[in-house]
């Protein structure tokens, strides 16, 4: 991946060009951390459920509480909201919360609290944008941006003659 790297940052390239080099990368990363693991399917229970929604709650990602080896595989969680509406809105409200501490871990960073900013400007700034934009997703009630729609219904309505005096333009 750094040669890759080294020959997109050396060659000047068009950036439609870049990310449509990119995609197969992201694509096989995303496959990787998403894969089904080998064994028996894990058997859902409220433990595990609770779990999840605490770290969920937290501010973790899905895809990381997944790979914990004590956790069910990505796939079989995904399998489990796409099946249960229930548990999807559950998940969805602890995402929801989990903003919360999203925001805060932001700000620590961004006031360059020690453990928590790195010292390096450009990773942390990248940092708290990252975050950010995982919070606006999670929560577009609270985080997203707001989106304002004027409905304006337009009618034909005449004025008599008589209606304005004076000379009319």
């Amino acid at each position: 991946m750094a040669k890759n790297n080294q020959q997109i940052q050396s060659e000047k390239k068009h950036t439609q060009t870049l990310m449509g080099e990119l995609v197969p990368v992201v694509t096989s990363l995303t496959a990787e951390a998403t894969k089904n693991r080998p064994g028996q399917p894990t058997k859902r229970t409220p433990q595990i459920v609770d779990e999840i929604c605490n770290r969920l709650e937290c501010g973790e990602a899905l895809l990381m509480i997944c790979n914990d080896p004590m956790m069910p595989g990505y796939q079989t969680v995904m399998g489990w909201k796409r099946a249960d509406p229930e548990l999807a809105n559950r998940f969805n409200e602890a995402r929801e919360e989990g903003t919360y501490a999203l925001d805060d871990v932001a700000e620590l960073i961004a006031r360059k609290i020690p453990g928590y900013a790195t010292g390096d400007y450009r990773y942390d700034d990248m940092l708290v944008g990252v975050l950010a934009q995982r919070k606006r997703y999670a929560n577009r009630k609270r985080f997203g941006e707001k989106v304002q729609v004027d409905v304006v219904d337009h009618k034909v309505f005449m004025l008599p003659n008589d209606a304005i005096d004076g000379e009319g333009y």
